[in-house]
Parts: structure tokens; C-alpha cells; sequence
């Protein structure tokens, strides 16, 4: 409601409603921007992994095996991401991709055709993966007031498994770093 003080000046009463209605906008939008981001991450992570089992020598049946628990997990990730930004008022998330993931997967295809060990190499690439996922977590748990509890539940569970998953990684690089 406002009212004229002067002939040219108005002062106008915002009601708290109103207020809490526009912000809660605000928070749902950037909630929805930033799991769109999340799902980017992991369909990031499927291709990723898609590319470390192309580029696995075929009597390392152990490795494309972890690789293949990775893509089902990230798989899973997306499913659980794509529910909360339909739940939000989102529309369906494409299955798109970062444009820096597919920079990271051509330099993948280039690096692991130039190695001798692939399989370290490739572990080694698919740890610096890992480690960019983390990253897009961390960020997204950054923004506190973003999401209700549930949603950072989801997160922070997904951020744990993920770290897990990244241990496993690298520890396997680490395996091959001694017995190359």
C-alpha cells in the first residue's frame, strides 16, 4: 500500500507476505540452477566413465567393473536430482553435459592413447573426475539458506558416497603406481 508524502514522493508499505513470496521464488530458482548443475556433473561422471572402460585394457575386468558401480551410482544421482528440480516446478532435465567435461573427456581420449600404462593413466584421469565432482558439491553445499534439510540431506549424502568413491580411485591408482 503506499501514499502520497509529497507531490512527488510516495512511501509504499510492503507486506511480509509478499516479501516471503518473492524470496521463496528467489530460493527455489537458484535451488532448481544449481541441482540443473549437479545432474550436469554426474551425466559429466557417466561419460567419463564411459570413455575409462573404452580406453581399459580388456584383461582389467576388475577396473571395468568399478568403473561400471560408478556409472550406476552417478546414474542414480540423476534420477534422485531430477525429481527434486521436477519437485521445485522445473521442467524434465536433458541428459546434456558440461562444456568443460567434454573438454576433459577429449583430453582423456588423447592422454590415454599416448600412454604405455593405460590403466594408471586412466585411474589417474578418472581420480582428477572424482575430484571435480566433489568440487560441484562442496560449492552447492556452500549456499546454506538455498535448500530445505531434506535437500541438503540428499547432498550430503550423495557428497559422501561420492568422496568414497573417489578414495576407491584412487587407491587403485595407487596400486598401480607400484606394481608398474
Amino acid at each position: 500500500m503506499c501514499k502520497r508524502v509529497y507531490s512527488s514522493f510516495m512511501v509504499c508499505k510492503f507486506y511480509p507476505v509478499a516479501k516471503h513470496n518473492y524470496m521463496y521464488t528467489d530460493k527455489s530458482n537458484e535451488a532448481v540452477g544449481i541441482l540443473r548443475d549437479l545432474v550436469k556433473i554426474n551425466n559429466d561422471r557417466i561419460e567419463g566413465y564411459i570413455k575409462a572402460i573404452e580406453a581399459t585394457p580388456s584383461d582389467q575386468t576388475s577396473l571395468v567393473a568399478l568403473f561400471r558401480q560408478m556409472i550406476e551410482q552417478s546414474e542414480g544421482y540423476v534420477q534422485e536430482l531430477q525429481s527434486l528440480v521436477q519437485s521445485r516446478g522445473g521442467e524434465q532435465i536433458d541428459n546434456s553435459t558440461t562444456n568443460m567435461g567434454k573438454v576433459y573427456r577429449l583430453w582423456m581420449d588423447i592422454r590415454s592413447g599416448l600412454q604405455t600404462n593405460k590403466s594408471r593413466t586412466v585411474l589417474e584421469l578418472c581420480e582428477f573426475g572424482e575430484d571435480a565432482a566433489l568440487k560441484a558439491y562442496r560449492k552447492a553445499l556452500e549456499s546454506e539458506d538455498t535448500f530445505d534439510i531434506d535437500v541438503r540431506e540428499l547432498l550430503f549424502r550423495q557428497e559422501s558416497e561420492l568422496r568414497d568413491s573417489h578414495d576407491t580411485i584412487k587407491a587403485q591408482r595407487d596400486q598401480f603406481q607400484v606394481t608398474s
